[in-house]
């Protein structure tokens, strides 16, 4: 921008030559020349003169007074005339106009020489290649990115390397990208690396070379040279460098990505993952769900002009259950805006979300460009949802399984338990128990493969194998008991805990737990992935995994009944029980829910029989009455299951307090008993003394 001194007035004219577009590196449009005073002009004629003469298209009236005291450039907003036709009507657009236009070019502007690192070396030539995805509005994870400006801080002769490591849409390519944008001015070069393969990586470093050295690139036979010209470049460099392998996920890669990475250097490598094994490289930076705070500023950022702290607690709620998952936030957030959802109807949001989770989960924001994701083989870009990331994480874990089939039937099942630790004993006591056995199953019997008892464990973590023997002691006793000689293989602890340890690795599972004697291992699905399991299928599969859920569950409560089980495991099965009722209410019509169907009545006899013993007499009641209900219709009143069950519904009665209502039923069943079995009969003295203890009450 050149400036010509014409008394009170400059003129500056906007050159071709000196003012680019960063992001292409092409002169922008030549739109005219601009004149500039230190007084306000009020003569049209004055302005006209100038207009001819100098040939510009308009005049401000601050701007010479202000860079005659320094290198300044000037940007206004055209608001009035300079005549009789003055209005001040536009000041405040105008006003706007010209902030917006600042704040843009104050992002996009690299100027030609920066301060480096240290105050006496000038940084030249600054490189910036990274992807113009920044999000326009980045909220908290100050945490993270003061970690990772703490670990790069020294600078050394050795790149120092950090691995952001969580599951899909945790926002770990939005804090790299933001920490692009906070430090560029430290680095002589930032260079961004799409590492979903090795293809991509190759290309990435293609552009590299040529942003590096175009001419030079240009010159070498083939990609390889080209990659390891970028490479020599970057470990000879006299100035820092910091360079980004974003969405590093596959690991087919992670054999192949040091040959893509310098290993000398001012510089620093950060990966953003959501596979483990990368830790072997560096450090890991575990990347948490959002805090409440800047959870709820994310959710409500399309809504303008709001305090915060007055949707604090309906927005807490919502992203607490999105697991404070970026991605699934910022998608319900565009959900809301896109059904206009008012603000005072917040609390309405989390029904509409149980009942339309589908949609929202896939619903992508029009500014679908900060989610990009590589697809392979023709490595194209698409946007992606909260579904598509978990999908590729899944279908990963299921390549490096021979059965694939029988560990999505795992995970799959275990989306319809409870929203809390999942205890590996479910499984087993399942196995024992069901004629004939799952065949899925069979992926968790055998021996142990090669090297098992070590193999697969996070670092630092012991398997208690004192604790691991005990716990499969009790489940090969259990088994004893109750297949009666069944050939059947036995059930192995080493291979439920590789698998669920290698779908934390990818960020599967958020959370697992070595063998406890009472439990064996556990772990933990996140929220929003147990819903996206649960939605992948179609409804009927959705009713087979429930039924087989209740199932599970029954053989669970059955087992317990022979042993003692710790306190945390019995209030995770109530946990599982509820979740698979309310799965039941979801997916089946009325007629055909747990008890209404003569062959579910046993599993709710189970069911009603743990909440009563648990103290939640109101599930057992309405449990035990459907129970009773179906065997009298199917079984006929005088059935003795149907007697059992008239017994058991007046023993919850009892419990709740309603002893007459018990009275009447326990005189039913004795009365009925003598008749049919005898006054004799085991089962006809438990009934008269069931009714000498509620007289007695």
């Amino acid at each position: 921008m050149e400036c010509e001194d014409l008394g009170c007035e400059s003129v500056m004219r906007v050159t071709r030559k000196r003012l680019v577009s960063p992001s292409t590196t092409q002169p922008m449009i030549h739109l005219g020349t601009m004149g500039s005073g230190d007084t306000v002009m009020k003569s049209g004629h004055h302005r006209d003169a100038l207009a001819q003469r100098e040939g510009i298209i308009a005049v401000e009236m601050e701007g010479a007074g202000v860079w005659r005291h320094g290198p300044s450039i000037v940007i206004k907003g055209v608001c009035d005339y300079a005549d009789s036709h003055k209005r001040k009507g536009w000041q405040g657009y105008a006003a706007a106009t010209a902030a917006a236009c600042a704040k843009t070019f104050l992002m996009e502007w690299t100027p030609e020489r920066k301060p480096s690192s240290s105050a006496n070396e000038p940084r030249t030539n600054q490189h910036f290649l990274v992807p113009r995805r920044r999000a326009k509005d980045f909220f908290g994870r100050e945490d993270e990115l003061n970690k990772i400006a703490s670990c790069f801080g020294d600078e050394s002769d050795q790149p120092r390397i950090l691995v952001l490591h969580a599951m899909g849409g945790q926002g770990k390519s939005q804090i790299a990208l933001e920490y692009c944008q906070r430090t560029r001015h430290t680095y002589g070069g930032v260079f961004w690396v799409n590492g979903s393969s090795t293809s991509t990586t190759t290309q990435s470093l293609v552009r590299i070379a040529q942003e590096l050295n175009a001419s030079a690139a240009a010159a070498l036979p083939d990609d390889d040279a080209r990659v390891a010209f970028a490479l020599r470049t970057l470990e000879r460099w006299e100035h820092r460098w910091l360079m980004v392998f974003d969405n590093c996920d596959d690991a087919a890669t992670f054999s192949e990505v040091e040959r893509f990475m310098p290993q000398v250097g001012r510089g620093n490598i950060l990966f953003t993952s959501w596979h483990r094994d990368l830790e072997e490289l560096g450090d890991i930076i575990e990347v948490p769900p959002m805090p409440p705070k800047p959870g709820v500023t994310l959710l409500l950022h399309r809504y303008h002009g709001i305090n915060i702290e007055d949707y604090m607690s309906e927005g807490t709620a919502i992203v607490n259950r999105l697991g404070g998952l970026a991605l699934a936030i910022d998608q319900a957030s565009a959900y809301m805006q896109y059904t206009r959802l008012p603000l005072n109807q917040l609390s309405t949001f989390l029904p509409q979300y149980n009942a339309r989770r589908e949609k929202v989960l896939q619903h992508t924001t029009r500014n679908f460009w900060k989610y990009m994701k590589i697809s392979h083989p023709n490595e194209r870009q698409t946007a992606i949802n909260a579904f598509t990331t978990w999908e590729m994480s899944f279908q990963q874990l299921l390549e490096a399984w021979e059965e694939r089939d029988s560990v999505a039937h795992f995970l799959t099942l275990s989306a319809f338990l409870g929203p809390t630790l999942v205890n590996e004993s479910l499984f087993p006591f399942h196995w024992a128990l069901s004629e004939p056995p799952p065949t899925w199953m069979c992926v968790f019997t055998g021996p142990s493969p090669e090297g098992a008892t070590e193999e697969g464990l996070p670092s630092g973590v012991k398997r208690d194998t004192v604790a691991r023997d005990n716990a499969m002691s009790n489940l090969s006793q259990a088994h004893q008991r109750t297949s009666f000689g069944d050939p059947r293989e036995s059930w192995n602890a080493d291979h439920f805990w590789q698998l669920i340890y290698q779908a934390s690795q990818i960020s599967l599972l958020p959370s697992i737990s070595p063998v406890t004697e009472s439990a064996g291992a556990s772990f933990l699905l996140h929220p929003l992935i147990h819903d996206w399991l649960q939605l992948r299928l179609a409804p009927r599969e959705r009713q087979t995994y429930t039924r087989e859920a209740v199932d599970v569950i029954a053989s669970s409560i059955r087992i317990s009944t022979t042993r003692d089980s710790d306190a945390p495991v019995k209030l995770a099965l109530l946990l599982h029980m509820d979740a698979v009722l309310a799965s039941d209410n979801e997916f089946f019509h009325d007629e055909h829910r747990l008890g209404r169907d003569i062959s579910t009545c046993d599993d709710a006899h189970w069911f009603a029989s743990f909440y009563r013993d648990q103290g939640r007499y109101d599930a057992s009641f309405s449990l035990r009455r459907v129970e009773m209900e179906t065997r009298e219709r199917v079984l006929g009143k005088e059935h003795s299951d149907t007697l059992s069950s008239m017994g058991n519904l007046a023993t919850v009665l009892r419990d709740q307090g309603q002893h007459a209502e018990a009275e009447q039923i326990y005189r039913v069943v004795v009365e009925a008993g003598e008749r049919v079995l005898g006054r004799e009969h085991p089962d006809t003295l438990t009934s008269m003394n069931n009714l000498a203890t509620v007289l007695n009450d």
